[in-house]
């Protein structure tokens, strides 16, 4: 519960803000296949040398905006609310696929595993936004992993 000159102004599971994040990556995938009989064995890592990009967007709802200190309470009794916009400065990145394949006469099929981590830290301002939500927290830290599992058929010639 939020609670401003003694008076509560937001209760638990109301939202303050609409987050999205959008980034792509690109990458060199550098890797071996090893041929064993009618099947293959492979694999290898991404090289990130094509670069990256990404960006954060905090929708903030009037309560939000206020509370946050992006707008007045004016503004807020206004129904005025405000968008924040976040790029990442620090990044890293690492993937790894294994590949495995099965020839069945003059086709193969691919079974292929990918694995996607990354890290990024975004610059924020102290006195407002998520930054002074957040305690006056100058950068925001966000991670994930994504893993992805495909088939495909080939034609080997």
């Amino acid at each position: 519960m939020w609670i401003a000159s003694g008076s509560a102004v937001c209760a638990s599971g109301i939202a303050l803000a609409t987050r999205t994040a959008s980034g792509t990556s690109r990458s060199l995938d550098l890797g071996y296949v090893y041929p064993i009989g009618d099947m293959s064995v492979g694999g290898g890592i991404a090289l990130p040398v094509l670069g990256s990009s990404g960006e954060v967007k905090f929708e903030w709802t009037p309560l939000g905006s206020m509370l946050s200190a992006r707008t007045t309470a004016a503004q807020y009794a206004a129904g005025t609310g405000s968008t924040e916009t976040l790029s990442p400065e620090g990044k890293s990145f690492s993937s790894f696929f294994l590949n495995f394949g099965y020839s069945i006469e003059a086709y193969e099929v691919l079974l292929n595993y990918r694995s996607v981590s990354s890290t990024v830290d975004a610059p924020l301002d102290k006195t407002s936004g998520v930054g002074g939500l957040l305690g006056g927290k100058d950068k925001l830290e966000s991670s994930s992993t994504a893993t992805s599992i495909s088939i495909g058929v080939g034609y080997r010639f």
